[in-house]
């Protein structure tokens, strides 16, 4: 520990001396004990002064009042000033003198009462000295999951200025030619520096010495994203800083969670609040635009660069704002355009109705996809190239329809485990649907709605076109945001329950697309699929990659699971092709707690256990709930964080269940029921918001807190 924080106040204990990390108090002031001394002020490579047993700081020999020339301050050496280790005197002669300094040395304190009853020490406190959670709030969740729950980091100077200050911040008291001791905070905010941010160490001409690598502000960031890349081209393509105590930071695994090109989730020009935003595309120069553009482009030789050996001051009138080279096809925010996304912007998938929906009725969709850039020209699926496509699945369309919309289970699909009815819709890539004549189509479920099946359900359109976005001869499968439609079964239509939004997962994302860009932007869509009772079972199979790397026993892929887990990298599954999925080295680069990263305000609340619908952890028989083994579903997710034993033990004494299994309607069932809600819901003891500090990330929330 190189801070001397945690031992500004410390117990004498047994009459033992505290124990410092790097230094020894020699002697007490003259004529006392260790057994006669309470405290130690401080002793950590500064200065020390002593406590007596009624709470009282030592100004006096022992018995005797007056002395002004008692020496009861130690000061240990300091070769920067060139002093040397001797006694002073602090206050000498005054009698009954108390310790009132509890507010900046110790941890949790309040003004009122008296430490132990004892009259020289001024009010109360959790803990001596400053411990972690003096600066750093809270931490009993922190210590239970260090990697899923971050303590609070306040970088603002003025929060160590509460302590770090003496009197009126706007003068400097100094005597001797130094200045008097708590007055750090004074100095800065006389100083540039009273406002850091970033840029003010890392500048162009900063570079980190031991690896030579730059940690220029725009550079080192280009780096840290692109890092699996290889980074600037130095120590062999390898990006890392040599840090604080020599640790080292390798960032040549790093992969950022969307497109590079994407220069507008950081250089956001739509934001006041970014300064310098149109840099990305106004400021072109080697240094930045290498730290992407750098595995066989050399600026200086001219290697792989179509204009040669190239200065900085050269590089606009190719890739500047307004370059007329090549028609300004070269220019920045024209190169940085991601062509598949471009292609993207030319379909629109649509669910115009959905129709036979009661119990024992083929449910019958009718759909369309059109070009928003065109007047919103329907496609004909059945002719029209992007759809006929059909070599390696480069084009795809398909139906989604599953039930019901109160947590689906998807019974009686004949898609299993948990899985909905699909229909393939494209006639040319072997599916079937009917060409309505006036630019829409109809496809009919296979399968009819179960006789008992009550509630709504849900068509979904998604799948991709295909086509060459970038002229490179090769087909691209274009990610196009899926369409869904809600119909009632019984009764009234209710739509599903929506608890996250897209917007919020694009914050990092940017366009959500997965599943070999069949599934895009729709988290309504992923639901569907991704349902309490779906595990991975039917990719579990022996001798494959997946039996290798994770094992024949299947996992969950219950979307609440799932997503949790990912972003704790506390999830593995396998996927396609038999293909193992293993999250364990994920780092979610926002806050774990923050549920409102993802979550719309107040839809983080414990659920009720008895409508949503526990999760399937071991399906066994894929053809049947009855067998399942299941975990509740608060449980389900907040085990995906609070891993530890203790917090399984807490989930289970309040009701949760990880052995609960399903009747034949894919319910839950189990002995137990989930409690949550009495402490950690809205306005309770421990309510979700307050214990995960939800509200207190403004850059997180900034959707919410305009």
């Amino acid at each position: 520990m190189l801070s001397g924080h945690p031992w500004k106040l410390n117990p004498v204990i047994n009459g033992q001396p505290p124990d410092y990390p790097f230094t020894e108090i020699p002697e007490l002031p003259e004529g006392y004990t260790w057994e006669d001394i309470l405290y130690v002020i401080g002793g950590y490579n500064w200065k020390a002064r002593f406590v007596n047993l009624e709470g009282y700081i030592i100004t006096n020999p022992p018995g005797e009042t007056g002395d002004s020339e008692y020496l009861n301050q130690y000061n240990f050496a300091n070769p920067i000033v060139g002093s040397d280790a001797g006694w002073v005197t602090y206050n000498s002669g005054v009698e009954n003198k108390p310790y009132d300094c509890g507010g900046c040395h110790t941890t949790g304190y309040n003004p009122r009462s008296n430490q132990d009853d004892l009259p020289g020490l001024i009010g109360t406190w959790a803990e001596p000295g400053i411990q972690c959670e003096a600066c750093h709030g809270p931490g009993s969740l922190h210590a239970q999951n260090p990697m899923g729950v971050a303590l609070k980091i306040d970088r603002d100077p003025e929060m160590c200025g509460k302590c770090h200050r003496r009197g009126d911040v706007t003068e400097v008291d100094a005597s001797g030619g130094f200045i008097q001791h708590h007055e750090q905070y004074e100095e800065l905010f006389q100083s540039k520096h009273l406002t850091l941010n970033c840029v003010t160490c890392h500048n162009p001409g900063s570079v980190d010495p031991e690896s030579t690598n730059t940690v220029n502000m725009s550079t080192m960031t280009h780096n840290i994203h692109a890092g699996a890349l290889g980074g600037t081209v130095r120590d062999g393509g390898r990006y890392y800083i040599v840090g604080f105590r020599s640790t080292v930071y390798d960032y040549s695994n790093i992969r950022w969670t969307q497109d590079l090109r994407n220069c507008q989730t950081c250089h956001e020009e739509s934001d006041s609040n970014t300064p310098q935003a149109s840099n990305w595309r106004t400021v072109v120069n080697a240094e930045a635009c290498g730290s992407c553009h750098h595995s066989n482009v050399d600026f200086v030789t001219g290697e792989n660069h179509a204009a040669g050996a190239s200065t900085d001051d050269q590089c606009s009138a190719c890739h500047g704002p307004n370059s007329t080279f090549a028609n300004g096809a070269l220019r920045a925010e024209v190169v940085h355009k991601v062509p598949t996304v471009e292609a993207g912007r030319r379909f629109q998938f649509n669910v115009l109705s959905v129709t036979n929906t009661a119990p024992g009725e083929l449910p019958v969709v009718r759909f369309s996809v059109t070009d928003p850039t065109a007047g919103n020209t329907p496609y004909d699926i059945h002719t029209a190239a992007p759809f006929t496509r059909c070599a390696g699945g480069a084009s795809r369309l398909f139906v989604d329809i599953g039930w019901s919309t109160s947590d689906y289970t998807n019974v009686g699909s004949g898609f299993n485990p948990g899985q909905p009815v699909q229909v393939n819709v494209l006639n040319a890539c072997g599916g079937s649907s009917v060409n309505n004549g006036d630019g829409s189509f109809t496809a009919t479920s296979p399968v009819a709605v179960p006789a008992g099946q009550t509630g709504s359900l849900v068509a979904a359109l998604e799948g991709h076109p295909a086509l060459d976005a970038d002229g490179n001869g090769t087909i691209d499968r274009i990610a196009v945001r899926n369409a869904v439609r809600y119909a009632p079964i019984t009764g009234s239509l209710v739509p599903r329950r929506e608890v996250v939004e897209i917007a919020r997962c694009n914050d990092c994302h940017n366009q959500l697309s997965i599943h070999g860009n069949n599934r895009t932007d729709s988290i309504e869509t992923c639901v569907i699929c991704h349902a309490p009772g779906a595990t991975d079972v039917n990719r579990r199979v022996a001798g494959s990659a997946c039996d290798t790397a994770l094992g024949l026993d299947d996992s969950t892929i219950d979307m609440k699971v799932m997503i949790h887990g990912i972003h704790a990298a506390n999830y593995s599954a396998c996927g396609f092709g038999n293909m193992p999925h293993d999250y364990s080295g994920v780092i979610y680069v926002g806050r774990l707690n923050n549920c409102e990263g993802c979550h719309k305000p107040d839809t983080y609340y414990p659920v009720d256990a008895t409508r949503v619908i526990g999760t399937t952890t071991s399906a066994n028989d894929p053809t049947i709930f009855t067998d399942d083994v299941v975990t509740s579903p608060n449980t389900a997710v907040c085990s995906t964080c609070h891993t530890s034993v203790t917090a399984r033990a807490h989930m289970e004494g309040n009701g949760g269940d990880y052995n609960a299994g399903k009747d034949a309607s894919g319910r839950m069932v189990s002995a137990d029921l989930e409690t949550c809600t009495l402490c950690h819901g809205p306005g309770r003891a421990q309510d979700v918001k307050t214990v995960h500090r939800i509200g207190e990330f403004a850059v997180y929330n900034v959707r919410d807190n305009d």
